[in-house]
């Protein structure tokens, strides 16, 4: 009940200052806002163009290198979180090759390099 009572106070500390200052010549323009609460969760597997190839291809390996990429620090995974720019497909790679490559056994990191060199070969063409 204490509740509905501030809030009432405050309709009314708003109106009187409404009132308050058309008296004094001014426009007065009301907006109603709320406050929204804002979580950052940071960068996760699937905000990167290699998770959401990696996704695609297989649940278990995706699972497997997921367990992987979330050993990450925050940094590093905000900066995968972009699309990778010409010149920088290399490095990615061979990134991605390491990370890959601690998690799963070598037949699978193949695999799982082939569909993300694919990728990358199909955002080369369409830029």
């Amino acid at each position: 009940m204490e509740k509905f009572f501030n809030d009432v106070k405050t309709a009314v500390d708003i109106f009187a200052e409404i009132r308050r200052a058309r008296k004094e010549g001014a426009v007065v323009e009301v907006r109603k806002s709320r406050m929204l609460p804002v979580f950052n969760a940071g960068a996760g597997i699937l905000d990167t163009v290699e998770g959401c190839t990696l996704w695609n291809h297989n649940n278990e390996v995706f699972k497997e290198i997921r367990g992987a990429f979330n050993t990450l620090p925050a940094e590093e995974k905000r900066r995968l979180a972009f699309s990778p720019k010409d010149g920088e497909f290399t490095e990615r790679a061979y990134f991605w090759k390491a990370l890959i490559s601690s998690a799963l056994p070598p037949e699978q990191t193949r695999k799982a390099m082939i569909s993300i060199l694919h990728w990358y070969i199909h955002i080369k063409r369409i830029h």
